[in-house]
């Protein structure tokens, strides 16, 4: 239905990298992406707003710093989906984005869903990827202290 609508979607560098076989993640510094974070000034927002074309009452919807975050600017709406895999918000659950632009106003709803966390960092430990996926995985991108960093 989404595609039959023409509603543009967002793949995140993961998905394309699953999607596209690339032997990284996206992240290396030769890829022309925007590490857009929730602390970045109002100027900013309105600098990619008018980037992108965006007009008042307008939505756009990105993602790359996998910390969900929802701010109205120039009243242009400006969403960031987090991450249903990866988070680094600390929230161990995955997550995605409801919007709502039906009724006039804009709404944004963040939701979490609990899963088998447990089997999904097993899984890793016994598979090729580095353990260290499986300890991002389950303190959501926000490990604990050690003695030495504390």
């Amino acid at each position: 239905m989404i595609k039959a609508l023409g509603i543009a979607g967002v793949a995140g560098n993961y998905d394309s990298t699953v999607a596209t076989g690339h032997k990284h993640c996206g992240c290396r510094y030769e890829n022309p992406r925007q590490y857009w974070t929730q602390d970045r000034s109002d100027d900013f927002c309105l600098t990619m707003a008018s980037r992108a074309g965006m007009k008042t009452g307008d939505v756009i919807a990105f993602g790359h710093t996998h910390e969900p975050w929802h701010r109205e600017t120039g009243g242009m709406h400006f969403v960031n989906t987090g991450s249903v895999g990866r988070p680094k918000d600390g929230d161990w659950r995955a997550g995605y984005v409801v919007l709502d632009v039906g009724g006039g106003a804009v709404e944004v709803e963040f939701v979490r869903v609990e899963y088998s966390v447990d089997e999904a960092v097993e899984a890793i430990r016994h598979s090729e990827l580095p353990d260290d996926f499986a300890e991002h995985l389950r303190t959501g991108g926000k490990p604990a202290p050690t003695a030495s960093t504390a």
